[in-house]
């Protein structure tokens, strides 16, 4: 989990000074978000996808996460 937290407190930084700073026009705007979406978003899904069933397996006692 402290891994995810220091991803997002340098990644969200980063989206606001590319989105202040880096681009010129609406439309890089546009593209860098579309691509954003397109390839962020579905791996924020499988990561709590893949979460999900390990955290699933772990209360239903079928894995031990200690060892």
């Amino acid at each position: 989990m402290r891994n995810h937290l220091r991803f997002l407190a340098v990644f969200i930084p980063l989206i606001l000074f590319a989105r202040y700073m880096l681009f010129g026009d609406a439309d890089e705007f546009r593209r860098f978000y579309g691509a954003l979406w397109n390839y962020g978003l579905p791996l924020v899904f499988l990561n709590f996808a893949v979460l999900a069933v390990v955290f699933g397996l772990a209360f239903t006692n079928r894995i031990n996460l200690r060892s």
